[in-house]
């Protein structure tokens, strides 16, 4: 793996350096100040979008240039306009992002949901079979029981009878002594 080292840097006197633009070392007819004393601008000032867009921190008591020239001026603008337009669009895809998976996770509650119901309508369903079934056994266990009842009923009365009746053949009917 190769790598790089980078020069070190012989230092020297620029002449005039407060004349010169602070991104591009330019001599600038026409220039713009970094700073700014309008306290009331609520865009980000030009140190602030320095720092963001370009890295450099930039400060009005480091004693160097607070000037830049209106190329580096227009690249800055340009450049700082086109990374809010990026973060903007980075939140609205992050925004999207949070809506499917909001919208997945209620497809998974409904679907949750929906299945408990039906569950609680088998259940009710099943409990509810169950009930008519017993009611029907024990009316049938009931019914057979009094059929069972009316049987023996029947059968005693009938037993009775004929035992009266093979009572009546068997016994001689004698006649009354009167006293």
């Amino acid at each position: 793996m190769k790598t790089y080292s980078r020069k070190p840097i012989k230092h020297q006197i620029i002449e005039d350096v407060h004349k010169l633009c602070r991104l591009c070392l330019k001599k600038a007819d026409e220039s713009v100040s970094i700073y700014t004393s309008d306290k009331d601008n609520i865009c980000a000032s030009l140190a602030m979008r320095i720092m963001i867009c370009v890295g450099f921190e930039v400060s009005q008591d480091d004693c160097l240039p607070n000037l830049l020239c209106t190329d580096c001026y227009k690249e800055l603008e340009r450049f700082y306009s086109f990374r809010k337009k990026c973060e903007i669009t980075y939140q609205k895809l992050k925004s999207h992002l949070l809506a499917l998976k909001d919208k997945e996770n209620h497809k998974a509650d409904s679907k949750e949901q929906h299945q408990k119901l039906s569950d609680l309508n088998d259940m009710k369903n099943a409990s509810l079979i169950e009930h008519i079934i017993s009611k029907d056994a024990e009316s049938v266990n009931l019914t057979s029981k009094e059929d069972d009842k009316s049987e023996m009923v029947h059968s005693d009365v009938n037993n009775f009878v004929n035992n009266e009746v093979s009572l009546n053949h068997n016994v001689e009917v004698s006649p009354l002594k009167q006293i």
